[in-house]
């Protein structure tokens, strides 16, 4: 192990990883997907141990009974999440026999528990998918109703484990839905620290370490909460560590409990230069992917005049390296930059798509027909027509946009009010592409 970085946990925190890394390594060959856990955590301390793991889950042995989990065994199924085996067809099959089971209300589960622990599997592996989305509102819309319905034993774990899975999709968006859970997690800890009803004990013993363990990881996640309980809970864990640094008799109890410390801070610590440095880059990343709104206004006084939408779009354009791809309903500014553009970069792909020429009657229509014309020519045939586009977009090398009300037209550029975003978000500027996409291939070319 490295016995360097193990050397900054907290004392209990490092007898529970070299008993636990002990247990894993005495398995050898007989590593499985019960393991993923211990694996996970284990994997930053011994790299070869991480290495083996994943080359034992290349076999197919290693994926026996894999459908079970989908039933039995959810939990173990998120720390997947943290391997390449999440690509294993294996796996996917496992994924695939979840999603084919949901009822047409967003249920995943045959019960609470079950629909909670899932749900943070796949807000992990695809947030934003339909079933996710379905799954989520299920919850939010059901979790105090079917609670009210469920033993004492699964009340606390679904508790705990609806808290990981919302704050895992949308803390913010969920937080007062998230606080009020907490509250009822909460009635659950008595005196000593503990979280659960002893009495459900006596079938499953090792739930004793288990229902606290992963109450304090639930507890961890909440901001600006009373945080009295989720102490008092993390001594009374930490006082149940048995001399040889376990917590119950399976290596996975253990290793739950090592990943609730993990979450309040007593694992392995970076150096402080380095964790103000990914301070850093990630304010640099906040500022880069932060919306931008600029926007035209029409001088009406000497003090009043904006064009911060024509400066963006020309500078946008002039610092293009692969492609430009524009939506504007009309034009009759700017085009003689894009003209300009296209001659002395004939490599750079400019694409554009915007309304029939007819559209426009009278003297401004001869004019933006004979724009159109020009631009089809300059872009070699890339203008297309569309009747039903409303939307003014333009997209450059796929990593900055803006979105706006204006055309490029001297009305809607310099004499009216008009705004815009302007962003630098990959999720966003992909969704647009896609967007782009569907409307470029049902737009019709621009005939000569």
């Amino acid at each position: 192990m490295d016995t360097e970085l193990l050397g900054t946990c907290s004392q209990n925190v490092k007898k529970g990883l070299e008993y636990l890394h002990k247990k894993i390594k005495e398995q050898k060959e007989d590593l499985s997907l019960h393991d993923t856990l211990s694996i996970h955590l284990l994997s930053c301390f011994d790299k070869q141990l991480l290495q083996d793991f994943l080359s034992l889950s290349q076999k197919d042995d290693f994926w026996e009974d894999a459908e079970t989990w989908a039933y039995e065994q959810q939990e173990l199924l998120f720390y997947c999440t943290f391997f390449e085996i999440v690509k294993n067809k294996n796996f996917l099959e496992v994924l695939k026999l979840i999603k084919n089971n949901q009822t047409k209300q967003g249920k995943i589960a045959m019960n609470d528990h079950e629909h909670a622990v899932l749900l943070l599997l796949f807000s992990k592996l695809e947030p934003e998918s339909d079933f996710t989305k379905e799954a989520t509102v299920y919850l939010v819309r059901n979790w105090e109703e079917i609670h009210s319905e469920m033993g004492y034993h699964w009340d606390y774990q679904s508790l705990a484990s609806a808290i990981l899975s919302l704050s895992e999709i949308d803390y913010f968006g969920f937080e007062k839905i998230i606080k009020k859970m907490a509250l009822k997690l909460i009635s659950f800890q008595d005196e000593s620290g503990f979280i659960g009803v002893k009495e459900d004990l006596t079938d499953m013993p090792n739930w004793i370490f288990n229902s606290t363990a992963v109450s304090i990881q639930a507890l961890s996640r909440i901001k600006d909460f009373d945080d009295a309980p989720l102490k008092k809970a993390v001594s009374w864990l930490k006082n149940q560590q048995l001399e040889d640094g376990s917590w119950g008799k399976f290596p996975g109890d253990t290793a739950e409990c090592l990943l609730a410390l993990f979450d309040v801070g007593e694992g392995p610590k970076v150096a402080l230069q380095s964790l103000e440095w990914e301070k850093r880059l990630q304010l640099q990343m906040l500022n880069y992917k932060k919306p931008i709104f600029i926007k035209t206004i029409p001088p009406l006084d000497i003090n009043l005049g904006s064009k911060e939408l024509q400066v963006k779009i020309l500078s946008m354009i002039k610092s293009a390296k692969s492609e430009i791809k524009i939506l504007s309903l009309y034009f009759d500014m700017m085009y003689e930059d894009i003209i300009d553009f296209c001659k002395e970069h004939v490599d750079i792909s400019v694409k554009i798509i915007t309304r029939p020429k007819g559209d426009v009657t009278g003297l401004r229509g001869k004019i933006a027909q004979n724009v159109i014309d020009i631009l089809n020519i300059a872009t070699k045939g890339n203008v297309r027509k569309n009747e039903l586009l409303h939307t003014r977009l333009i997209i450059v090398d796929k990593k900055e946009m803006i979105v706006s009300s204006a055309d490029l037209t001297r009305d809607q550029m310099v004499d009216e009010f008009n705004a815009g975003i302007y962003l630098r978000d990959p999720d966003a500027i992909k969704e647009a592409l896609n967007f782009f996409e569907k409307v470029w291939d049902n737009s019709s070319r621009i005939s000569s």
